[in-house]
């Protein structure tokens, strides 16, 4: 893992979950749902985990995508994940999308090369380093995901067909949900108010202590949840910063001219348009500058007329007609240098072009890009050396090597984790690795509790990208408190508990006597001598008023007006009155929350009937899944 790393520059690890994060592939695609219920065994074929219609899916492909789904979930193996069903959930995602793919095929949807190569160039071009081609970044792309490329393409077109089949049904369908969200905004804004009657445990008197074996009792009842202690471990971190190790690399011309002449085909420049545009979000704004050009204005002036801005004028910016929309490509292809488009929409806006130049194909040549090639062969010639230090510092680690020597000799960062639990909680409840990045926390965790006593692991590179080794230094087992050590705290919650009991049972008499009418609810605060307590305007989320707590809710929203209920507290319990209820009137202040409301009504009605529509699909295209080969594949002992 940390070879690779090297091999390919600093910031690899981002790409091994870029193109899960570009395309959310099978357990994060269109919408998650469990069609399993539709599957069936059978004979599928002797290589292939599923057949659905004439489409089929290899354990080996099956397994690729296995492994590039777990990569974001760290420590999880494919044996692992087959025996929690997560396997079984990815498999059944990828056969989802073969279910749209024949829904796709039958109904004419079909997606063209230039269409296609759009759509890639769209996903990958954000991920693109300076002067990287877009072949090149997909090459590494596809390199740290061990997918070809003719299988990310075909993704694309099953992810794509998918898409387009929601995307049609969402737009047709538009429940009316106007009266079940004026419901739902009332409901969600509605208040209660109540009075209540606190009584503290506080005042509960005369418990008599426990014996010695009523505490022995107490504490062998709750030892195991109340005084179990953790196992705690103590470890040291290197950090492998290839920043921050100085390496000295230099390449000549004659380097970087053999360079350029063995890979002429990278220096290609593709024909490009010089253009000079207006984009523009409304419709009526483009045209009207558009005829404020053919009346001889500027297309900068026009704008600034039309818009009161330049904003939204750019002038004579250069594109490869290759990375060019086909509606904007065609557009201005249709035209002569020094003239302009019509107004012309895409998912950007309405463009009015007008074309300056057209810059036939051509190659760079070598004095301009020189100092370009010289810098990424430097670049290259550090990360191999980087690569040979990491070596040498595993090998440095095989022979036995402490932390301490190595980070000294490569002047590496060294630091000390813990004593921490395997979840990452130190001895006092703290977050010991609250200084670390949240998504490396429990790969830490789990590579300290995976070293043996004394022994360091090679180099690991961590989510983030960052490379570590970890030393094990101490190891407290975990045990139970003795019952000596915990003696004073079992007193104090024997007599708390104690009061608390109590205390519940005079409560519960007093609301007795309430509800049979042996006394009413200010009778009882007057013989009691205490307080009664007014809150109003309580609501159904948000900040609950004091001393009230947010596991009170149910019991105040669930009362009748005018009836009473029982709250209780750590400490206390409290007699509650409902006294009064507020629902809101629907007016204009609430459109905006109703608008709202409406919209992820849609949405959730929008996901159901895609469901609906998927189970369908399921019966329309039966898929039979061969589960003795994923059982012989999957279902062995994890020897990781």
């Amino acid at each position: 893992m940390v070879m690779r790393l090297m091999r390919s520059g600093t910031s690899s690890g981002f790409f091994k979950y870029v193109i899960f994060a570009l395309l959310g592939m099978s357990v994060g695609g269109l919408v998650v749902m469990d069609v399993r219920g539709v599957l069936t065994g059978g004979n599928v074929g002797g290589s292939d985990v599923a057949r659905i219609e004439n489409d089929t899916i290899s354990i080996q492909s099956f397994d690729k995508a296995l492994q590039r789904s777990l990569a974001r979930y760290r420590n999880i193996s494919p044996q692992e994940a087959y025996k929690i069903g997560l396997a079984q959930e990815i498999l059944t995602g990828e056969i989802r999308t073969y279910y749209l793919l024949n829904e796709a095929r039958k109904i004419g949807i079909a997606f063209d090369k230039d269409r296609i190569a759009l759509q890639v160039a769209k996903l990958i071009k954000p991920n693109a380093r300076p002067g990287q081609s877009l072949q090149e970044t997909l090459d590494m792309m596809l390199r740290y995901q061990r997918m070809s490329e003719a299988e990310f393409i075909d993704t694309i077109k099953r992810e794509s067909s998918g898409d387009l089949i929601m995307q049609a049904l969402r737009a047709g369908f538009k429940p009316d949900n106007k009266f079940l969200a004026n419901d739902l905004y009332q409901t969600q804004n509605q208040t209660r108010d109540i009075e209540i009657i606190l009584f503290p445990d506080s005042s509960i008197e005369n418990i008599k202590p426990p014996t010695e074996d009523q505490l022995k009792k107490l504490y062998n009842s709750i030892k195991n949840i109340k005084f179990k202690v953790p196992e705690y471990r103590t470890a040291k971190i290197m950090i492998f910063d290839p920043k921050k190790i100085k390496v000295e690399v230099s390449s000549s011309d004659g380097e970087a001219k053999d360079y350029y002449d063995k890979n002429i085909d990278k220096f290609r420049i593709g024909e490009q348009l010089v253009i000079t545009q207006a984009l523009i979000d409304d419709e009526k704004q483009a045209q009207e500058i558009y005829d404020l050009v053919k009346t001889g204005k500027t297309l900068k002036d026009a704008t600034k007329q039309v818009t009161g801005t330049t904003e939204k004028y750019f002038e004579k910016r250069s594109f490869e007609t290759s990375a060019m929309l086909p509606s904007l490509l065609d557009a201005v292809k249709s035209i002569k240098n020094g003239e302009i488009t019509t107004p012309t929409k895409t998912m950007l806006g309405y463009h009015i072009i007008r074309l300056d130049k057209v810059i036939p194909p051509s190659i760079r040549k070598f004095e301009e890009i020189k100092t370009s090639v010289i810098n990424d062969l430097n670049q290259e010639k550090r990360e191999e050396e980087i690569y040979k230090i990491s070596e040498k510092v595993d090998e440095s680690i095989d022979k036995g090597k402490t932390l301490d020597e190595i980070a000294k000799e490569y002047d590496l960062e060294i630091s000390s984790i813990g004593p921490v639990d395997n979840k990452g909680i130190g001895v006092n409840e703290e977050k010991v690795l609250k200084d670390i990045s949240g998504q490396d926390q429990k790969v830490i965790v789990d590579l300290i509790f995976e070293l043996l006593d004394g022994e360091t692991s090679l180099l690991q590179e961590l989510p983030s990208g960052k490379v570590a080794a970890f030393a094990l230094s101490d190891i407290k087992p975990k045990h139970i408190k003795e019952f000596i050590n915990v003696r004073d705290d079992l007193l104090k919650k024997y007599i708390s508990d104690q009061k608390h009991a109590t205390n519940e049972e005079n409560v519960e008499r007093l609301l007795a006597e309430i509800k049979t009418g042996g006394a009413t609810f200010k009778s009882v605060s007057q013989e009691q001598n205490k307080k009664v307590q007014e809150i109003k305007d309580i609501t159904i989320s948000g900040k609950i008023p004091a001393p009230l707590l947010d596991k009170h809710r149910p019991d105040i929203f669930e009362t009748y007006i005018g009836e009473y209920k029982i709250l209780e507290f750590d400490d206390k319990f409290a007699i509650m009155k409902v006294s009064g209820f507020n629902i809101p009137e629907i007016s204009g202040n609430a459109k905006n929350d109703i608008v709202s409301i409406k919209k992820t009504l849609s949405e959730e009605a929008g996901d159901e009937m895609f469901l609906m529509y998927i189970r369908s699909l399921s019966k329309k295209y039966p898929a039979k899944i061969n589960t003795r080969l994923l059982e012989q594949a999957y279902a062995q002992k994890d020897n990781k």
